[in-house]
């Protein structure tokens, strides 16, 4: 796994040894950095996951993000790259397919939870996917 940190912000600390073994941490200081370090990564081939953390950085300078960088992830984990997570503080990333919402904030150590565990720590959350148009309305779209 790799994460890809944008406000280097992650604390390795906070986190048991056993979750950090398998984990490369790219710290970053803005947006631009960020973004190109998640491209570099997923087109590494040897990631099974890719987090492209977001969160902390100026909201202004990401929705000023060229609607090219977006288009490049997304081809990138459609070729068969790793799934990838953008985690941010509010919606951002266009085109993806689809979008949780969380009520809560987990720290990363409850990962060495079961899953039953960390459902019911999250609370409910809120999926949501974008609306798909039917064929014909799409054809007219594009």
């Amino acid at each position: 796994m790799a994460l890809v940190d944008g406000s280097d912000a992650f604390d390795p600390s906070a986190v048991p040894p056993d979750c950090l073994r398998h984990l490369i941490w790219v710290r970053c200081g803005d947006c631009n950095q960020a973004f190109a370090a998640a491209d570099i990564l997923m087109r590494d081939g040897n990631y099974a996951v890719v987090v492209l953390d977001l969160r902390g950085l100026d909201e202004r300078a990401l929705r000023r993000t060229p609607p090219s960088v977006w288009h490049r992830l997304q081809r990138a984990a459609e070729a068969g790259g790793p799934a990838v997570l953008v985690q941010t503080e509010f919606a951002l990333a266009p085109a993806v397919p689809a979008r949780l919402v969380l009520e809560k904030m987990l720290p990363l150590s409850t990962a060495l939870r079961t899953r039953a565990e960390i459902a019911a720590a999250m609370g409910p959350g809120r999926a949501r996917a974008p609306r798909l148009l039917p064929d014909r309305e799409q054809r007219a779209a594009g």
